[in-house]
Protein backbone atom coordinates (compact mmCIF):
# COMPACT_ATOMS: atom_id res chain seq x y z
CA UNK A 1 0.00 0.00 0.00
CA UNK A 2 1.40 3.40 -0.95
CA UNK A 3 1.87 6.17 1.59
CA UNK A 4 0.40 9.61 0.96
CA UNK A 5 2.09 12.68 2.45
CA UNK A 6 0.89 16.09 3.58
CA UNK A 7 3.72 18.65 3.52
CA UNK A 8 3.41 21.81 5.59
CA UNK A 9 5.92 24.62 5.06
CA UNK A 10 5.58 26.36 8.43
CA UNK A 11 7.31 29.54 7.23
CA UNK A 12 4.45 30.13 4.79
CA UNK A 13 1.49 28.16 6.22
CA UNK A 14 0.39 28.05 9.84
CA UNK A 15 -2.39 25.44 10.05
CA UNK A 16 -5.20 26.27 12.48
CA UNK A 17 -6.29 22.68 13.18
CA UNK A 18 -4.81 19.26 12.38
CA UNK A 19 -7.67 17.34 14.02
CA UNK A 20 -9.17 16.42 10.63
CA UNK A 21 -6.00 14.44 9.81
CA UNK A 22 -6.42 11.90 12.61
CA UNK A 23 -7.23 8.34 11.61
CA UNK A 24 -6.30 8.68 7.92
CA UNK A 25 -3.58 6.80 6.03
CA UNK A 26 -0.91 9.40 5.39
CA UNK A 27 2.13 11.00 6.97
CA UNK A 28 2.29 14.67 7.91
CA UNK A 29 5.66 16.39 7.46
CA UNK A 30 6.22 19.89 8.83
CA UNK A 31 9.21 21.85 7.53
CA UNK A 32 10.52 24.41 10.02
CA UNK A 33 12.68 27.21 8.63
CA UNK A 34 16.25 27.85 9.75
CA UNK A 35 15.29 31.26 11.19
CA UNK A 36 12.32 29.95 13.19
CA UNK A 37 13.20 29.51 16.84
CA UNK A 38 9.91 27.98 18.02
CA UNK A 39 6.58 26.56 16.94
CA UNK A 40 3.28 27.28 18.63
CA UNK A 41 2.18 25.18 21.58
CA UNK A 42 -1.05 24.25 19.76
CA UNK A 43 0.86 22.93 16.74
CA UNK A 44 3.20 20.91 18.98
CA UNK A 45 0.23 19.28 20.74
CA UNK A 46 -1.54 18.61 17.43
CA UNK A 47 1.60 16.99 15.95
CA UNK A 48 2.05 14.82 19.06
CA UNK A 49 -1.56 13.66 18.85
CA UNK A 50 -0.90 12.39 15.31
CA UNK A 51 1.72 10.02 16.74
CA UNK A 52 4.15 8.33 14.36
CA UNK A 53 2.40 9.74 11.29
CA UNK A 54 3.82 13.20 12.08
CA UNK A 55 7.41 14.14 11.27
CA UNK A 56 9.17 17.50 11.63
CA UNK A 57 12.26 18.61 9.72
CA UNK A 58 14.41 21.68 10.01
CA UNK A 59 15.06 22.83 6.49
CA UNK A 60 17.94 25.14 5.77
CA UNK A 61 18.32 27.61 2.94
CA UNK A 62 20.69 26.46 0.20
CA UNK A 63 22.71 29.12 -1.56
CA UNK A 64 23.63 28.69 -5.21
CA UNK A 65 26.42 30.21 -7.30
CA UNK A 66 24.27 33.10 -8.55
CA UNK A 67 23.41 34.07 -4.93
CA UNK A 68 26.98 35.33 -4.43
CA UNK A 69 27.60 38.74 -5.96
CA UNK A 70 30.28 41.33 -5.32
CA UNK A 71 30.24 42.05 -1.58
CA UNK A 72 26.84 40.42 -0.87
CA UNK A 73 25.03 37.12 -0.52
CA UNK A 74 21.31 37.08 -1.33
CA UNK A 75 19.36 33.82 -1.08
CA UNK A 76 17.42 32.68 -4.15
CA UNK A 77 14.42 31.68 -2.02
CA UNK A 78 13.95 28.39 -3.82
CA UNK A 79 16.28 25.71 -2.45
CA UNK A 80 16.24 23.93 0.90
CA UNK A 81 18.16 21.07 2.49
CA UNK A 82 17.56 18.84 5.49
CA UNK A 83 21.15 18.82 6.74
CA UNK A 84 20.91 15.89 9.15
CA UNK A 85 23.07 12.97 10.30
CA UNK A 86 21.89 10.87 7.36
CA UNK A 87 23.04 13.26 4.64
CA UNK A 88 25.39 11.87 2.00
CA UNK A 89 28.88 13.42 2.01
CA UNK A 90 28.53 15.65 5.08
CA UNK A 91 30.98 18.56 5.28
CA UNK A 92 32.85 20.00 8.21
CA UNK A 93 30.64 22.63 9.93
CA UNK A 94 33.52 25.16 9.83
CA UNK A 95 32.68 25.74 6.15
CA UNK A 96 29.13 26.84 7.04
CA UNK A 97 29.77 28.93 10.17
CA UNK A 98 32.06 31.72 11.28
CA UNK A 99 33.77 34.51 9.39
CA UNK A 100 34.63 33.50 5.83
CA UNK A 101 34.49 34.54 2.20
CA UNK A 102 32.23 32.89 -0.35
CA UNK A 103 33.57 32.96 -3.91
CA UNK A 104 31.88 31.79 -7.10
CA UNK A 105 33.87 28.94 -8.61
CA UNK A 106 32.90 29.91 -12.16
CA UNK A 107 34.00 33.46 -12.85
CA UNK A 108 32.35 35.29 -15.69
CA UNK A 109 32.58 38.19 -16.40
CA UNK A 110 34.34 38.92 -13.11
CA UNK A 111 35.29 37.39 -9.76
CA UNK A 112 32.39 37.46 -7.31
CA UNK A 113 33.24 37.28 -3.60
CA UNK A 114 31.29 38.15 -0.46
CA UNK A 115 31.90 38.13 3.29
CA UNK A 116 29.59 36.35 5.73
CA UNK A 117 29.55 35.29 9.34
CA UNK A 118 26.03 33.80 9.12
CA UNK A 119 25.37 30.08 9.11
CA UNK A 120 24.85 29.41 5.39
CA UNK A 121 24.64 26.17 3.42
CA UNK A 122 25.56 26.12 -0.25
CA UNK A 123 26.25 23.89 -3.21
CA UNK A 124 29.76 22.98 -4.44
CA UNK A 125 29.82 25.83 -6.98
CA UNK A 126 30.73 28.18 -4.13
CA UNK A 127 34.29 28.15 -2.78
CA UNK A 128 35.02 28.99 0.86
CA UNK A 129 37.95 31.04 2.14
CA UNK A 130 38.19 30.63 5.91
CA UNK A 131 39.37 33.41 8.17
CA UNK A 132 42.93 32.83 9.39
CA UNK A 133 43.66 34.85 12.51
CA UNK A 134 47.42 34.35 12.01
CA UNK A 135 47.44 35.86 8.52
CA UNK A 136 49.02 39.26 7.91
CA UNK A 137 46.12 40.22 5.64
CA UNK A 138 42.60 40.53 7.01
CA UNK A 139 39.73 38.64 5.45
CA UNK A 140 38.01 41.92 4.52
CA UNK A 141 41.18 43.15 2.78
CA UNK A 142 41.25 39.91 0.82
CA UNK A 143 37.59 40.47 -0.10
CA UNK A 144 38.48 43.87 -1.56
CA UNK A 145 41.39 42.39 -3.51
CA UNK A 146 39.30 39.51 -4.93
CA UNK A 147 36.55 41.88 -6.08
CA UNK A 148 39.03 44.32 -7.67
CA UNK A 149 39.54 44.83 -11.40
CA UNK A 150 43.22 43.98 -10.94
CA UNK A 151 42.41 40.52 -9.51
CA UNK A 152 39.92 39.89 -12.32
CA UNK A 153 42.49 40.96 -14.93
CA UNK A 154 45.14 38.67 -13.41
CA UNK A 155 42.69 35.77 -13.12
CA UNK A 156 41.47 35.98 -16.71
CA UNK A 157 45.02 36.16 -18.01
CA UNK A 158 46.49 33.32 -15.96
CA UNK A 159 43.87 30.87 -14.66
CA UNK A 160 42.89 27.61 -16.37
CA UNK A 161 39.38 28.01 -14.81
CA UNK A 162 38.61 31.30 -16.47
CA UNK A 163 35.53 31.59 -18.66
CA UNK A 164 36.10 33.23 -22.00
Amino acid sequence: MKTNYILIDLENVQPKNLEILKGHEFKVIVFVGSKQMKISFDLAVAMQSLGSTAVSYTHLDVYKRQDVTRYSVDWNGAEYINYCDGIANPRNPKFFRGERLLVREITSPTIYAAFTSDELYFDPSILVVLNNSESKITILSLLGILNSKLATFYHFNSSPKRCV
